[in-house]
């Protein structure tokens, strides 16, 4: 659990020790896919993060899954704020 971590169904232990457990099983879950991506590119987003280049100079594998954890978890926020404003835009409009 990378957001919200005091949500009593997922708690592990305290607040801080769930948030960094939930954020370190999402770089695990980048980090390991990242080389193949590098190696053999599927036209998907980590793909693209991992043939990234910076002034010519490749991103480490450390950086593709740092990255590729805080686009997971912004679409995650997006999509989580962006549902109830619809609906409560929705309803004030009906």
């Amino acid at each position: 659990m990378a957001i919200n971590g005091s949500d009593p169904d997922y708690l592990q232990g305290t607040v801080a020790e769930t948030l960094s457990g939930g954020f370190k099983k999402l770089f695990d879950y980048t980090n390991q896919p990242a080389p193949e991506r590098r190696g053999c590119p599927m036209g998907d987003p980590l793909s693209l993060i991992a043939i990234a280049q910076i002034i010519r100079c490749s991103l480490s594998a450390s950086e593709v899954a740092h990255d590729s954890v805080q686009i997971m978890l912004a679409g995650f926020e997006t999509t989580h704020n962006a549902i109830p404003g619809g609906v409560l835009g929705l309803l004030q409009h009906a």
